[in-house]
């Protein structure tokens, strides 16, 4: 049911074209973070960029990068967690 909902959370987000940092529950239980990364403003670049910023010098471990379609649209999204 937890990978449900947060697919289900990715692809809103993906769909929205929001730039924010999503916080989302992991399959594990840890927590973890989805940014979407499609449209003109974010690109993978950005999203790596943005995945930093939130985890500072700790660095971050990438979870599921992915591509989701929707329509015609395609919207790109990255899971991510900070490292401890």
């Amino acid at each position: 049911m937890d990978c449900l909902r947060l697919s289900c959370a990715m692809l809103l987000l993906a769909a929205s074209g929001c730039s924010s940092t999503t916080a989302v529950r992991l399959p594990d239980g840890q927590r973890g973070f989805a940014i979407a990364c499609g449209g003109e403003e974010r690109n993978w670049a950005k999203c790596y960029e943005a995945a930093g910023s939130k985890c500072g010098s700790e660095g971050y471990d990438i979870i599921n990068p992915g591509s989701e379609q929707s329509g015609s649209a395609a919207g790109q999204s990255l899971l991510f967690k900070c490292r401890h």
